[in-house]
């Protein structure tokens, strides 16, 4: 079976000039004019230097030769250039500014003091406390007596884990005056 790469980028445009889209060719055009000046400025500058003058300014072409045709990380290099400029031009913290209609929540929020869920609560207990008379009054001797089963039945639990309780914290007492007598004692015969 052939296998075929397929290229994951696809952002470089429309060719302008050979194979350089109109970025490339501006990159390509302000290196050459740079070096250029650098060249006629060194010129300027020492005269005696003649076509040595070129070395200060190969670096400048080179460079922008490299960003006008170069790849980095299978990408066209200029591209980097606009996130490079966009690093230092622009704030590192990002803040998301969007202001939310809080209309509604501080609605709900007004509406959240003691006293009314005091009502409501109270009247949800009322209700169920009617619907549980109803039901014991309707009903057959068999609910009632389950119910009262039920009613006793948590009454004990909570009496068995209340005791339960109580005897184990009297165990942990004991036992923390049976070490601190032994301590006192043992001390009581090392100071003798």
């Amino acid at each position: 079976m052939a296998m075929y790469q397929i290229p994951q980028f696809l952002d470089s445009g429309d060719k302008v000039f050979f194979s350089l889209n109109f970025i490339q060719l501006i990159y390509l055009l302000v290196g050459f004019f740079m070096a250029l000046g650098v060249f006629y400025i060194c010129q300027f500058i020492f005269p005696g230097l003649g076509v040595y003058s070129l070395v200060p300014a190969a670096p400048f072409f080179l460079t922008f030769l490299y960003l006008a045709i170069g790849k980095f990380n299978g990408r066209d290099t200029y591209l980097y250039v606009g996130k490079f400029l966009k690093l230092f031009t622009t704030s590192s913290r990002q803040t998301y500014q969007h202001v939310a209609d809080l209309t509604d929540l501080y609605q709900k929020f007004g509406s959240l003091d003691i006293a009314t869920k005091m009502k409501e609560f109270d009247a949800r207990f009322e209700t169920i406390k009617l619907q549980k008379e109803r039901e014991l009054s309707m009903g057959t001797i068999e609910k009632k007596t389950q119910y009262i089963k039920e009613l006793g039945s948590s009454l004990d639990a909570n009496y068995i884990n209340t005791s339960a309780y109580i005897a184990d914290k009297d165990a942990k007492l004991q036992a923390r005056q049976k070490i601190l007598t032994d301590l006192m004692n043992k001390n009581k015969s090392d100071i003798k």
